[in-house]
């Protein structure tokens, strides 16, 4: 019984969470993404965030986690809650903000509850599928500018916006896709057997 469930785990890919409050957004996502999403060997698990995260399987392994918030605002209790969840769950994995909002202060508030990107839904699909596979794989998406809202504290105590990179990679990019690329590999392995 063992084995059945050692081969049944090699033979899951790594997933993407896909959270979106709406059925309809969190469907339309999903179809968005197929084409992506089997492109790097992952599977799209789309889910309700208000119903939370524990209701996925245990097990899984998270390359990504996107939440879409339409026009729902991230400074919202519920919202920034659904992000701390997410993160509970899969500490590990990036985290992502979809949004019709493109505010500073939504970019802002979504860089600060630790997210890795923050991809306005007002952006191009190609643009957005390339910054989906630039995040899971260590970098960091976020629209250009709005991180210059961050206040930044000077030797001086005076706080003035701070001067951050739009995008970097994160020091563990290659131990990120290490760690996929030899789940595929496994896969294919157990497949072949």
């Amino acid at each position: 019984m063992a084995a059945v469930s050692e081969a049944a785990a090699l033979d899951r890919r790594p997933s993407v969470v896909v959270a979106d409050a709406l059925e309809l957004r969190r469907a339309e996502v999903v179809s968005l993404m197929r084409g992506w999403s089997d492109a790097h060997n992952v599977e799209l698990r789309p889910v309700d965030p208000a119903l939370g995260y524990e209701l996925m399987e245990d097990g899984i392994v998270c390359a990504l986690g996107m939440l879409n918030l339409g026009y729902t605002s991230v400074t919202l209790p519920e919202t920034l809650d659904w992000l701390r969840q997410f993160k509970g769950r899969f500490p590990d994995a990036p985290l992502v903000v979809m949004s019709d909002r493109e505010e500073a202060e939504e970019v802002v508030i979504a860089f600060r509850g630790g997210v890795q990107g923050f991809i306005p839904t007002s952006t191009k699909p190609d643009l957005a599928l390339q910054a989906l596979s630039f995040i899971m794989y260590g970098g960091s998406f976020f629209p250009p500018g709005t991180l210059l809202h961050l206040p930044r504290c000077r030797r001086d105590g005076e706080r003035r916006p701070a001067r951050v990179a739009l995008v970097h990679v994160r020091k563990d990019f290659q131990s990120m896709r290490g760690r996929l690329d030899s789940h595929a590999l496994r896969v294919r392995r157990a497949g072949a057997q």
